[in-house]
């Protein structure tokens, strides 16, 4: 393959370290230490992917990514008793806007950008999830596709097919970086 036009980051796989940032989200809410609230964040990454499939298959609207997020909290704080009050359950969901880069994410995102190729993010999240995402970047992105425009989650085709139904950018010249 020549040097793609467009190179696609799935930011929740390959960018951001979604565990290290829920182990101390559930640390600081719930005053346990890591090794504790580690089950309680690998449940609820589990939960959320598997709300998010059960919306892919229902055939009908697109569940929200912050409402598969919700739900799975819900279900770790039933799972594993923790009485966490509304407001800060709201903020926890809201915490995937700004969970932590890998320490190379930055850096690898910038030099890709440095080559001439395009970035885009392609990834599970909401639209507005996603562009807040970006906006932890230094390099920023080119563009921001979500799987709200294509009405499925991945792994579902329509939204490998975004960069060229979007963007107009075949296939044959975009590069997906996932985790």
């Amino acid at each position: 393959m020549a040097q793609p036009r467009l190179v696609t980051f799935d930011v929740y796989s390959a960018l951001l370290d979604i565990q290290g940032g829920l182990v101390a989200l559930l640390s600081d809410v719930t005053g346990r230490d890591a090794d504790a609230v580690r089950p309680l964040a690998m449940t609820w990454r589990v939960k959320q992917m598997e709300r998010a499939a059960a919306s892919n298959s229902l055939g009908g609207e697109r569940l929200s990514f912050r409402d598969c997020t919700r739900l799975a909290l819900d279900y770790v704080c039933a799972r594993f008793d923790l009485a966490v009050p509304a407001a800060i359950r709201e903020d926890m969901v809201f915490a995937w806007d700004r969970l932590p880069l890998w320490p190379e994410a930055d850096d690898a995102v910038a030099a890709v950008k440095a080559m001439g190729c395009q970035t885009a993010i392609l990834s599970n999240g909401d639209q507005d999830t996603l562009d807040a995402v970006a906006r932890l970047f230094s390099a920023g992105f080119d563009h921001v596709l979500s799987s709200e425009t294509a009405g499925y989650y991945k792994p579902h085709p329509s939204n490998y097919a975004l960069p060229e139904k979007v963007l107009g950018i075949a296939s044959s010249d975009t590069l997906h970086v996932a985790g």
